[in-house]
């Protein structure tokens, strides 16, 4: 994915007015992974990765007349790979991940956020964001498409750092409901038309297991 000043600005401009208002305070459920997509083979393709585990809150503010239950959790945490170290021939590498932040959503709507810390996004590196949900997700309707808002949040942390985002992988299952979503941040499937004039680059797709792979223009004149 290709960042600069200019179009960290433009998604700054374009992307954050579509995702919805947060409430700011700065004060796991784990999905199965294959070998495609352990940290022994994603540290050989990027230099850092934002695990986003996402987690269903059935009993949290559930009340009489709650407008705010059930919550989906969206809990980030970073961590630099053996990709990063080797770049800068450092020695004695961590790959302990920690906590970043954490997104909360009701109804794929936004309406919590807490950072815990900042991170190391050393610019130009590469990363992946990986959305990580439970075995059994049967009931999180609406996680596409907070997941969608989540990974364009991410998206515009990363691009203000200049550091790029070279893939977001998300559950096959919801695969196509984030493709579809990611429509209204500005982002059509490559091979769509180009007609809008906004500022374009492309972010890819990939769905786990293996199977699914899209990429993605950004038209930031056709953003919600």
């Amino acid at each position: 994915m290709r960042t600069n000043g200019w179009y960290a600005a433009s998604l700054l401009l374009s992307i954050t007015l579509s995702l919805g208002p947060l409430w700011f305070d700065h004060s796991t459920a784990a999905a199965t992974e294959d070998n495609e997509f352990s940290l022994e083979t994603l540290t050989r393709q990027y230099h850092w990765i934002l695990y986003v585990d996402v987690e269903r809150l059935n009993d949290y503010l559930k009340y009489p007349r709650s407008t705010l239950n059930p919550l989906d959790r969206f809990i980030v945490s970073y961590q630099q790979t053996a990709a990063a170290f080797i770049l800068r021939e450092t020695s004695s590498p961590s790959y302990t991940p920690f906590k970043y932040e954490e997104f909360w959503y009701h109804d794929a709507k936004p309406i919590g956020f807490r950072r815990y810390k900042d991170v190391p996004m050393p610019m130009h590196d590469q990363g992946a964001i990986f959305f990580r949900f439970p075995a059994d997700s049967s009931g999180m309707f609406n996680s596409p498409e907070a997941t969608a808002n989540c990974a364009m949040r991410l998206l515009v942390e990363a691009s203000v750092r200049r550091s790029i985002v070279a893939a977001i992988i998300v559950p096959q299952m919801f695969f196509e409901r984030v493709s579809t979503a990611l429509g209204n941040f500005g982002f059509y499937p490559v091979g769509a038309s180009l007609a809008g004039q906004g500022a374009q680059s492309t972010v890819r797709l990939i769905s786990y297991p293996k199977g699914l792979e899209r990429y993605f223009y950004l038209d930031s004149s056709k953003a919600q």
